[in-house]
């Protein structure tokens, strides 16, 4: 049996790599795209999403498998709850990551097809997200999770406040 960090990385590695790197190069080449005014800020901006996507989507990979003791794979999950790290700030740091790369080659190598596919594949996670995964972690965690929760934004993080509003 392969070890845990061995099965984390083949999944973080093929699935996301799968779904926002083969697929979309397959997409790519299905329109003529003329050249944008300002390319070159959009081929900055569009690596730098991809980057910062790349490295939320392994950080967060890295903590499942450090503090939940498991996998991102749905079948081979952690087995502790995970509150730190990118968790701390969202709840789906992996989707999130795996969209921000998304969103980075949709800027950098602009395709009308990509952002279709983009689009159709962030409906099906939300409703995954929403209908599955997050009914599913309830169940295993219980009363910790529906905390975590309430208290962790799913999708964006917030800036912290600095303290209650003060009274008018």
């Amino acid at each position: 049996m392969l070890s845990l960090r061995l099965r984390a990385t083949v999944y973080t590695l093929v699935i996301p790599g799968f779904l926002a790197g083969y697929l979309p190069w397959k997409l790519r080449p299905l329109e003529a795209v003329a050249p944008l005014p300002f390319a070159v800020l959009f081929s900055l901006l569009g690596l730098l999403l991809c980057l910062g996507g790349g490295a939320l989507l392994f950080s967060a990979a890295y903590y499942l498998v450090r503090r939940g003791v498991g996998t991102p794979f749905p079948l081979d999950p952690p087995q502790r709850m995970v509150v730190a790290g990118p968790y701390a700030h969202i709840q789906h740091p992996m989707l999130v990551g795996l969209f921000a790369l998304l969103g980075g080659q949709i800027v950098w190598f602009p395709s009308v097809h990509v952002l279709l596919y983009t689009l159709l594949l962030l409906l099906v996670s939300r409703a995954l997200v929403l209908q599955s995964e997050e009914p599913a972690l309830r169940k295993r965690f219980g009363e910790d999770y529906v905390a975590y929760q309430a208290a962790t934004p799913r999708w964006f993080p917030v800036p912290a406040s600095s303290g209650p509003p003060a009274a008018a």
